[in-house]
């Protein structure tokens, strides 16, 4: 129908039917502007209120969402994977050493941890999908923009939705100082507990109240070891403690802890206890003590177990008394060995004479008597010279003259002085050497005894009918002298052994075991050196050096 056809009050009625419906779009125009208006006005309030914010506001998005039915681990793997900063404050992007929120905005997750495997990111992921995606006051541990550690306190809600976690919204606090003070302050008890724990012997504060009574405020675990007493025996009443020390000792401790409280002086003294097993030790305390209002006297100090040095200390007092006794013995074997050896020469000189006939003449058997005397003189004169040098060499005192001597000459009166002993077993002493020899600077009584020494040996050890060569020879800066036998010989074992002080091969053999090991201290204190070389049942050849002038 057309609006022709209408009648008057037709179109009346259809203007009015219009009219209402412009009024009506008017009121709905009118209201969606206010709506609009208002929701400007609460965009503008969240803005503000996330922009100026005195914490870090964020909105993390996973670009795949993320089934909420799967293993708490494998969600955390594909959080790294998908998540991304799409919306944060410039609060937020400060936490990080940036500067506004755009900086992070599009960063991936894994960008901001630097790593998906970090135990307290882990730790605190977990937690958060335990509280159904709500968690308050949660810490992690993050990193800014240059590599710092980073600490920060997290609010998140996960919104969830048909069973996949599409995006959080979380705020978080930058609590890195207060948590770096937290974990120096942790290290640092730890560090204490730890010396407190490892230290050898105990830390502890020891109380003596107004009426006298003793006890343990604090002792750490080394009174186990030490007293076989725990801490909590000893923490309200130190009796178990203090009736382990010995009787003869209580009234001392008793003592200096009085004058210690009483002067605020510290607290030193050594004291023995008797364990529960018996044993005896000696303890040595060391304390600072503080006077409590009213209430007595708390000592902080340390005790240690001193049972191993005072052990130590008793056995060096035993030394030095045999050190004492050794020296008078040493004293008296050089006195003794000095006055010995004085008849011993004109003796020597005597038969010298008696066997050159300076007297007249002797027959066969006066001849043999005088060889026997003038051979155990010689044995007595070389015994006794050992026993001298020895002892001034554990005195420190041996001296030596040093001038220049040819070693033929040393040798030939050696070997003379040593012809009878050999010519009684019938050994030939054979001397090899060339006739012109550099001369040595050395201290000739020395090295002769050092030769007599080996020629000596040699005859000791030699069967009858054997052969001991005495050779010299000059090699490149030193004079090698060697005395070489057909002796028994001496064993690989012991030949590590030879010039050790009071080493002998065998007791039958007699002797004093410390002639070779004087030759070893003559040899090199003349810069040479002194050697063996062996077989058993092959002989012995020993060889020492000395350096030419």
């Amino acid at each position: 129908m057309e609006y022709k056809d209408y009648t008057k009050e037709q179109l009346i009625n259809e203007l009015q039917k219009f009219q209402r419906k412009l009024t009506k779009q008017k009121g709905i125009e009118k209201e969606y502007k206010k709506i609009e208006k208002e929701l400007s006005i609460s965009e503008e309030r969240y803005r503000s209120f996330v922009e100026h914010s005195g914490e870090g506001i964020y909105l993390l998005e996973f670009e795949n969402p993320i089934p909420i039915d799967l293993p708490d681990d494998e969600q955390i793997k594909l959080m790294y994977k998908y998540g991304y900063m799409a919306v944060c404050n410039d609060k937020m992007a400060q936490m990080y050493g940036l500067s506004k929120g755009e900086e992070l905005a599009g960063m991936r997750l894994i960008e901001l941890h630097q790593t998906d495997d970090d135990p307290e990111n882990i730790a605190f992921a977990k937690a958060w999908i335990a509280s159904d995606y709500r968690i308050m006051n949660a810490i992690s541990h993050e990193y800014d923009k240059d590599g710092n550690d980073k600490y920060i306190t997290n609010n998140c809600i996960g919104i969830v939705k048909d069973g996949f976690l599409i995006r959080m919204w979380a705020s978080q606090q930058d609590i890195t100082e207060k948590r770096q003070l937290e974990i120096a302050l942790e290290k640092s008890e730890a560090r204490h507990r730890e010396i407190a724990a490892n230290i050898p012997g105990i830390v502890y504060q020891f109380r003596v109240s107004k009426d006298g009574a003793y006890s343990f405020p604090y002792v750490s675990r080394g009174i186990n070891a030490i007293w076989e007493l725990s801490p909590e025996d000893v923490v309200n009443d130190a009796s178990k403690a203090i009736d382990t020390i010995v009787p003869d000792d209580i009234e001392s401790v008793k003592d200096s802890i009085k004058k210690s409280a009483k002067t605020l002086e510290n607290w030193i003294g050594e004291f023995r206890i008797k364990t529960k097993t018996g044993e005896e030790k000696w303890l040595r305390t060391s304390a600072t003590p503080h006077p409590i209002d009213g209430e007595g006297v708390l000592w902080n100090g340390v005790m240690l177990d001193i049972t191993a040095r005072k052990q130590k200390e008793e056995a060096l007092r035993k030394v030095k008394q045999l050190e004492e006794l050794d020296k008078m013995k040493d004293e008296f074997f050089s006195s003794a060995a000095h006055d010995l050896k004085n008849p011993l020469t004109p003796i020597k000189g005597k038969s010298q004479l008696l066997l050159q006939e300076y007297f007249g003449e002797m027959n066969e058997k006066q001849r043999k008597s005088v060889e026997t005397i003038l051979k155990n003189t010689n044995r007595l004169i070389r015994l006794t010279d050992d026993i001298t040098t020895i002892s001034r060499m554990r005195a420190g005192v041996l001296k030596f003259e040093m001038t220049e001597h040819n070693i033929c000459d040393i040798i030939e009166e050696s070997v003379e002085n040593m012809e009878l002993s050999a010519k009684e077993k019938h050994i030939a002493l054979i001397k090899k050497y060339p006739m012109a020899m550099p001369p040595v600077k050395c201290d000739k009584d020395r090295i002769n005894q050092v030769i007599g020494n080996l020629i000596g040996n040699a005859v000791k050890f030699t069967p009858e009918n054997g052969k001991i060569t005495v050779r010299a020879e000059k090699i490149k800066n030193n004079v090698i002298i060697s005395v070489e036998d057909t002796g028994i010989g001496i064993s690989e074992e012991n030949q590590k052994r030879v010039f050790g002080a009071f080493f002998q091969v065998g007791s039958k053999y007699g002797g004093t075991g410390l002639g070779l090991a004087i030759c070893k201290n003559i040899v090199e204190a003349h810069h040479g050196n002194i050697r063996v070389e062996s077989a058993l049942g092959k002989g012995s050849k020993f060889i020492f050096t000395l350096p030419v002038k």
